[in-house]
């Protein structure tokens, strides 16, 4: 029989910059772990040396090898809709082995309500599931209760990594019986400092918006916050499941988003898009994990090759569009937390007072909601007003997607000169090189159409004996690339000579450097006029001297993102041009 193992709200545990690791609780967990291990209960046996690896870059990504997870787990249900009926016929918690449950996490003794299990398919070691309610039979559909466990499971723990995990359908969970993921992450992720801007302060939620894929988090500070956050979160999860938007949930212990020195936990919900049908692996497929800061692979190759810049394209490609997310969090804003309730009517009356007046110029939340009319007279002066992200943000619609754009073409412009702008020609050049295809002028990535084999460090090889018809277009594709490499043709086979590393070698491959970076500034120049051209419309509902403090910060933001640009640029070249290779 398992351990009961009574909640101690006055010995919980928020610190997650600290040497302590363990507790009674992560003891207790770890020894019942290690007996379902030496029993034989798991399908795989785990490795304490596993291989790991910290990405290089901002985040500071964690990632590990582990093949068995891959090739000898159980496989996954698919599912279509992310709320969908539980299925007693499919693998659930009902049945699994009495020997598989650890411990029970409770108010009180002696009740089973909530359990800690085993996966017999651990994503690392110690590796657990948190079950609530399994009796109930309840889907992959979060409760108050099942989130209110989880957290109390990341209190009671004293480990500084320890995290919690949920995937919806559709969002790579693979079984539909309510669960949470418990694991002890091995270092430090990302999400336990990282920054976030205000989103509704009163409710203690903010605005995730690192990634295109975007969420809420929340932070809680006091025990007796655990309810009512736990409530707000769930608004939100309904929403989302009534709505049919897959969605993941990430718990640990932070700093708190307003003051580094100040223990939280910290909780965050990305809403994404759907994963529909048989879940399928890819070099990495996009989780409450991966979002998280943390991912595990299947081969060594891909482990050796994986790069910060690639995990985050990956995480931008499962974005919503900025109008769903758009209409998401207005939905959020005015259903779920319904800000007006927070203001009094003469606070409001104030409000509008005050933004009808000139001279007076207020940038909070509430300057969307409560727009001044151009009151006509003189040309508006210029302003020399900076705002904050969050004032700018809720000033003004543009610039949420704006900062959006510009991120993601600094990613494409680092993402650029790692494949093309290289002194040495790499294979992920090539295979990653995109070709423009008839009928439908669709662009294709070249590892697609054939393999790239590498016959000596100074030659590449390519096939294209199966696609003889599209050699013309692979051909202009990496004379077009900026690559500074002439392709040799012998029938249907393709040679590319790597250049030598010469004077007038680097100085080319300098001049491609500036290229790329002019092209990406001219798409952020366009995405500006696109905003400044929206704006001007909104001359007729907006005060005109808003408008020109608007547009000022917008024209500044597009200044430093520029800024941005060229020391890239300014970078890549004197790595060109100085490096001795």
């Amino acid at each position: 029989m398992w351990k009961h193992y009574k909640f101690d709200p006055h010995s919980i545990n928020l610190l997650c910059h600290t040497d302590e690791k363990f507790n009674n609780f992560d003891t207790l967990l770890h020894s019942k772990w290690d007996r379902a291990l030496a029993q034989g209960y798991f399908c795989y046996k785990m490795d304490h040396h596993i291989k790991k690896r910290i990405l290089d870059g901002d985040l500071h990504y964690v990632i590990e090898l582990n093949p068995n997870r891959f090739e000898k787990r159980r496989m996954p249900d698919p599912f279509e809709y992310v709320n969908t009926p539980f299925d007693r016929s499919k693998f659930n918690f009902n049945k699994i082995k009495d020997e598989e449950i650890l411990l029970s996490l409770d108010d009180e003794q002696q009740i089973d309500k909530h359990l800690v299990i085993i996966n017999n398919s651990p994503i690392r070691l110690y590796q657990v599931l948190l079950v609530s309610n399994r009796q109930l039979e309840q889907p992959q559909i979060l409760t108050v209760d099942c989130l209110l466990f989880g957290l109390r499971f990341v209190a009671s723990s004293a480990h500084p990594f320890i995290y919690i995990g949920f995937n919806s359908l559709c969002g790579y969970a693979s079984v539909n019986h309510l669960h949470l993921h418990g694991i002890y992450m091995p270092n430090r992720l990302y999400i336990q400092t990282i920054k976030c801007s205000p989103f509704h302060i009163n409710s203690n939620c903010y605005l995730f918006d690192l990634f295109d894929v975007q969420g809420f988090a929340f932070e809680i500070k006091h025990i007796d916050e655990f309810d009512r956050i736990a409530r707000h979160i769930h608004t939100i999860t309904n929403y989302l499941v009534s709505s049919d938007i897959a969605h993941n949930m990430a718990i640990m212990k932070g700093d708190s988003f307003s003051s580094s020195l100040e223990p939280v936990i910290r909780i965050f919900v990305w809403f994404r898009q759907s994963n529909k049908g048989a879940k399928t692996f890819h070099q990495w497929n996009i989780g409450c994990l991966e979002l998280s800061g943390y991912t595990f692979l299947q081969y060594e190759e891909v482990f050796n090759d994986s790069t910060e810049l690639k995990l985050r394209q990956s995480i931008n490609e499962i974005a919503l569009s900025y109008e769903e997310q758009k209409k998401i969090k207005e939905d959020i804003t005015y259903k779920s937390f319904v800000f007006l309730t927070d203001m009094s009517l003469s606070f409001i009356f104030r409000r509008v007072a005050l933004l009808q007046q000139p001279h007076i110029h207020s940038f909070s939340t509430s300057a969307i909601l409560f727009k001044a009319k151009n009151t006509g007279g003189g040309q508006p002066k210029a302003s020399k007003r900076l705002l904050s992200d969050a004032d700018l943000s809720s000033s003004s619609n543009d610039w949420p997607l704006l900062k959006a754009q510009y991120d993601k073409l600094l990613v494409e412009l680092h993402e650029l000169y790692s494949k093309q702008i290289q002194l040495r020609t790499s294979s992920l050049a090539f295979e990653e090189l995109s070709v423009i295809l008839p009928p439908n002028n669709k662009a294709h990535q070249l590892k697609e159409l054939t393999q790239i084999i590498q016959k000596s460090p100074q030659m590449f090889m390519i096939d294209m004996t199966r696609h003889a018809q599209y050699i013309p277009n692979v051909l202009e594709a990496i004379q077009k690339s900026g690559l500074n490499v002439n392709p040799q043709q012998d029938g249907t086979t393709l040679y590319l000579p790597t250049p030598k590393v010469t004077r007038e070698h680097r100085e080319e491959l300098a001049k491609n450097a500036k290229k790329l970076a002019d092209q990406i500034i001219v798409k952020m120049r366009e995405a500006y006029s696109k905003a400044h051209r929206n704006l001007k419309k909104q001359e007729k509902t907006l005060s005109r001297d808003l408008v020109v403090d608007i547009d000022t910060n917008l024209k500044h933001r597009l200044d430093g993102y520029i800024a941005q640009v060229e020391n890239i640029r300014t970078e890549k070249q004197k790595e060109l041009l100085d490096s001795t290779f």
